[in-house]
């Protein structure tokens, strides 16, 4: 018998790599003792996003605006593209073509968020 139980998910939902970050945050602010693995992942987060934590959820919500899937919303957070070119890579798996005047509204957007290095 497994000693895992079965867990239902009622809700799911993805996370760019900076909305975890705030996540992971919370949880160490609020933790008096912190597990090695939540010390690596925040690590990592740290280290790879582009966006700053507390403003993850301002990026998702414009980018939301723009009309995108949950799944394009965090690759782009993610990747932050700085191209056109680079953000249709991205959108492939949207089920539309944006015209040019909303790709550059999100390259836009994504400059505003997103820290060069």
């Amino acid at each position: 018998m497994s000693v895992f139980n079965k867990i239902k998910a009622e809700n799911i939902k993805l996370l760019s790599n900076p909305e975890t970050l705030h996540y992971i945050e919370r949880v160490r602010e609020e933790s008096i003792t912190s597990s090695t693995l939540t010390h690596r992942v925040y690590e990592y987060l740290r280290k790879f996003s582009r966006v700053q934590s507390d403003r993850a959820m301002e990026l998702r919500s414009k980018l939301e605006q723009l009309g995108l899937k949950e799944e394009s919303i965090v690759m782009i957070m993610n990747i932050c593209p700085t191209s056109i070119d680079e953000l249709t890579a991205i959108l492939q798996v949207e089920e539309k073509t944006f015209e040019q005047g909303v790709l550059d509204a999100i390259i836009s957007t994504i400059r505003d968020y997103c820290s060069e290095s």
